[in-house]
């Protein structure tokens, strides 16, 4: 249903941040949360950024930076974030840690889209409309929209990628972020049904989906990865297809796949979009987070946009030619990061004054200037101020160590120290996560004299204890996977499987079902609000940073596109 894929989405935090300041994540949900995590060797990897690189880099990118052409007009050159990509399926479950979605979003692309605003454009569809309650929606397709085999593309099309995503052959339950909202989605997915019985094929260039609830934002869902369409032919012709052909729409298609060196992509024939301005994309695989950034500077590649925030602070006062080339986007993405409390696995967090008393007692400001290093921007709210409908200044609770002592004593605990012992669950070890908890540590045993131990788990671990409700405090990331504030505030229902805080109120739970029935965008948003509103009067978290956009990029590259989502497709970036 409309919810934060929670912790499931199994992010390291060695590039869940770089997504988090670049964008995300990654993410095939309807909203994500991705607990943050990192290998035990990031923190040295990091925090040794500086002194590793050494003169002849330096000199080699200062010379790179400052050149007003390429050498190789017309091809764009990046890093990849890791070893080569387990398949470029996009309806494939993944590997903890990795993400193929950046590469997905120029091979593949859905019924609709999204533009810079993060607003819903037409895809593979060229208009749509639905029914006055929002439950039956049609889809009318562009005629012009071709495969990159040459083949256009059919309702018959949609249905097949549809079935195919949630066929429990696959296994990937992030599929029913896109399409769990259709009739009879979840039944074929448990393997009680053989298709899907909302959806219909009209004729080949109209398709209709009847959905299960009210879902104003239904078109919004259909940009994600999990619905990008498929070219049933090119799927159907072999196990690995993906190694050697193209099964998209996309702006590009695949060039040449040498495995642990490179990717390339090229153009797609077919598309029915603006032409693009490449002639060959390559991602060049280098193994590990360091190694991406050692390539940007060592004049290898023509933009870097995953950065860790030790990274970040380093390259922000550079005053040579590398400091000229990040470019940070004032706008946040929809990635929020704050300290999750769960009352069903602390029990003084059953009580609302507690959480506004740990709420106040960190410091927000403190936390993004040395945890972060200040590669965020200071959250005042559940909703980052580049998502549609967002209301500034939705926090109220400030820190204030001395009120938050004072609320502890109303809550009958005159004595911070005289508190079950709360243990705040760290996942990884890697730089930003463990700075982040052990702020968080210190800053309550000061304030609150309470007692806090730390406990370092792996992701499978935590996932575990999470399910359960066992994890009693957490550095949470939120991200919304479409624009809409639903991805992210629905987690809160009553009714989500992925409300891990133990929240409870009837009223957000009235609301959000209110939100569903709401058509208009204005008014809808309204809800949203008053919605956020009552979640941080109950301190149901505590919000810390919004995910800022910081990257790379040499005088000339121009072209790149960003939206609330991250790092949006190549079909306007230019190399000279």
């Amino acid at each position: 249903m409309h919810h934060l894929r929670a912790q499931s989405k199994r992010l390291r935090f060695a590039w869940a941040v770089a997504f988090l300041l670049m964008a995300s994540l990654v993410m095939t949900a309807c909203g994500d949360t991705a607990t943050p995590t990192a290998p035990a060797t990031s923190a040295t990897t990091t925090n040794n950024t500086s002194a590793t690189t050494s003169a002849a880099t330096s000199a080699a990118a200062a010379t790179t930076v400052a050149a007003a052409t390429s050498g190789h007009p017309g091809i764009y050159k990046e890093a990849w974030y890791g070893p080569d990509p387990v398949t470029l399926d996009p309806q494939a479950s993944q590997p903890p840690g990795f993400t193929t979605k950046y590469m997905y979003g120029n091979l593949y692309v859905g019924l609709t889209d999204y533009d810079e605003k993060a607003n819903v454009i037409p895809g593979l569809a060229k208009e749509w409309k639905a029914s006055p309650d929002s439950k039956v929606w049609t889809f009318s397709l562009n005629p012009a929209a071709k495969f990159s085999s040459g083949r256009q593309v059919t309702a018959a099309d949609v249905a097949y990628t549809y079935e195919r995503s949630i066929d429990p052959k696959l296994k990937n339950p992030q599929a029913l972020a896109a399409v769990g909202d259709i009739a009879g989605a979840n039944e074929k997915f448990a393997g009680k049904a053989e298709n899907i019985s909302g959806l219909k094929v009209i004729d080949p260039a109209t398709i209709e989906f009847t959905l299960t609830l009210p879902t104003p934002f239904f078109p919004s869902k259909l940009a994600i990865t999990n619905a990008y369409i498929l070219d049933k032919d090119i799927v159907e012709s072999g196990p690995k297809w993906w190694e050697t052909k193209s099964a998209g729409a996309g702006p590009f298609q695949l060039g040449e796949w040498q495995h642990n060196q490179k990717i390339v992509m090229t153009p797609n024939p077919g598309w029915y979009g603006p032409k693009v301005k490449l002639t060959r994309v390559e991602y060049i695989m280098v193994g590990d987070q360091t190694n991406r950034l050692n390539t940007f500077e060592s004049g290898q590649t023509d933009a870097h946009w995953s950065l860790l925030t030790a990274e970040i602070d380093r390259i922000s006062k550079d005053k040579g030619e590398l400091g000229k080339t990040l470019v940070v986007v004032p706008e946040a993405l929809g990635y929020t990061f704050g300290l999750s409390m769960n009352s069903a696995g602390y029990e003084p967090f059953k009580d609302v004054k507690v959480r506004k008393a740990v709420s106040m007692a960190l410091d927000a400001a403190a936390i993004n200037d040395t945890a972060f290093n200040g590669a965020g921007i200071q959250a005042t709210g559940i909703v980052s101020n580049g998502m549609p409908g967002f209301k500034p200044n939705q926090t109220k609770l400030k820190y204030d160590a001395a009120a938050a002592k004072q609320l502890l004593k109303e809550a009958g605990f005159e004595d911070g120290s005289k508190m079950p012992e709360l243990t705040l669950t760290q996942v990884g070890s890697g730089p930003d996560v463990a700075g982040f908890i052990q702020f968080a540590q210190e800053a309550l045993k000061t304030n609150l004299g309470m007692n806090v131990k730390i406990q370092v788990v792996d992701q499978a671990q935590f996932v575990g204890l999470l399910r359960q409700g066992k994890v009693a405090a957490w550095l949470n990331l939120m991200i919304a996977s479409y624009p809409d504030p639903y991805a992210v505030l629905s987690n809160f229902s009553s009714k989500s499987p992925f409300n891990y805080y133990g929240y409870n109120n009837a009223e957000v739970d009235g609301l959000l079902f209110k939100a569903l029935g709401t058509q208009d965008n204005a008014a809808r948003y309204a809800i949203y609000q008053d919605i956020e509103t009552k979640l941080l009067d109950d301190a149901a978290m505590m919000p810390v940073m919004w995910g800022k956009l910081s990257y790379l990029k040499r005088p000339y590259v121009s072209g790149y596109r960003v939206n609330a989502l991250g790092i949006m497709p190549f079909t306007q970036i230019e190399v000279k």
